[in-house]
């Protein structure tokens, strides 16, 4: 399972670089603003805020964030180790899009946004990973509680 949470990871990671240099070569090297994918847009924007603008002002504060919050997870994924099948994806997820956008803030002080959901929201493939892995992590999260109740008590009173 742990294979899963870094193939997750790598996939993550890899492809939120990958989508943001591609579209920056594309429209360099055409002269567009936007590529037209079908029902896809892709753009290229600087994303110099946080957390949809709530910690602009503070990107030390942000990294940290970023960093408990790694650290948090992988403390769940060391307790937890192999009780759901949910929770290492979901790791993986919300660990290599984390990292992807915290590494692009620690190297040139913004991060990349090229995909572009209802002609006013700008996102990338890391913050979609991590909305994913959460939605992962809550499934697993419901699994475990669910799977506890119906265990019932594990040891009777005398």
């Amino acid at each position: 399972m742990v294979s899963v949470a870094f193939v997750c990871f790598v996939g993550a990671y890899d492809g939120n670089e990958w989508l943001a240099n591609w579209v920056q070569g594309r429209l360099a090297t055409t002269g567009e603003t936007q590529i037209q994918a079908g029902w896809l847009t892709l753009v290229y924007v600087r994303n110099r805020g946080t957390a949809d603008g709530l910690l602009n002002h503070w990107p030390t504060a942000a990294v940290a964030l970023c960093v408990g919050l790694g650290v948090v997870l992988l403390a769940l994924l060391a307790s937890w180790s192999r009780e759901s099948g949910l929770l290492f994806p979901a790791l993986g997820l919300i660990l290599g899009g984390a990292t992807s956008n915290v590494l692009d803030r620690i190297r040139w002080g913004y991060d990349v946004d090229v995909v572009q959901i209802n002609h006013d929201h700008v996102t990338n493939v890391a913050d979609i990973a991590v909305a994913l892995g959460i939605i992962f992590l809550l499934a697993a999260l419901a699994q475990l509680r669910l799977e506890k109740a119906c265990a019932g008590p594990h040891k009777q009173r005398h």
